[in-house]
């Protein structure tokens, strides 16, 4: 499995290999309230420090949570807390992690304790990883005619079973 990262990045910024060293990418419109007043977004900057190039599934993971890191509070007017910015990291550190290219993008989902939820689910297996504020991380997989596995605990803790239960997918 590919090891991914690129030298000092910011998620809104990175080019893809771009010929100019930095490019403006798009960043998600400031969402709004009920009464339609406009809220302004959560900008999220992870700085990648290394000298590989990222994957090339990275610039949508990334569009994808910073959409999620624009969501204001009570987004699902039920008094949700905003996405916290520590779950969206942890979300790009655990993808980094555990991701290689064969692997389909889980679809990122908002927790309304300001968590980020990865959800894959294939015929072969489900495979849900919750990405708490506290930087803890929650897995459930399951796999047909199995019992469900379950584990917390910090990424470095969990990388190595997650990677597993990917390649089962």
């Amino acid at each position: 499995m590919a090891k991914y990262a690129a030298a000092t990045i910011d998620m809104w910024d990175y080019d893809g290999g771009a010929t100019t060293a930095w490019q403006q990418a798009p960043r998600p419109k400031p969402a709004v309230t009920a009464t339609t007043t406009p809220t302004p977004a959560q900008e999220v900057s992870i700085w990648i420090k290394s000298a590989v190039q990222l994957p090339k599934w990275f610039e949508k993971a990334r569009d994808a949570l910073n959409a999620l890191s624009a969501l204001p509070a009570n987004w699902n007017s039920y008094a949700a807390l905003q996405i916290d910015v520590e779950a969206v990291t942890g979300a790009v550190e655990l993808l980094l992690g555990v991701m290689d290219e064969n692997k389909p993008l889980p679809t990122f989902v908002p927790v309304s304790h300001g968590g980020v939820l990865l959800e894959w689910h294939t015929a072969a297996a489900d495979l849900e990883i919750g990405i708490l504020p506290s930087g803890r991380i929650h897995v459930v997989f399951e796999k047909a005619d199995a019992e469900p596995i379950e584990l917390e605990g910090l990424p470095q803790e969990i990388m190595e079973p997650v990677r597993g239960f990917l390649q089962a997918i």
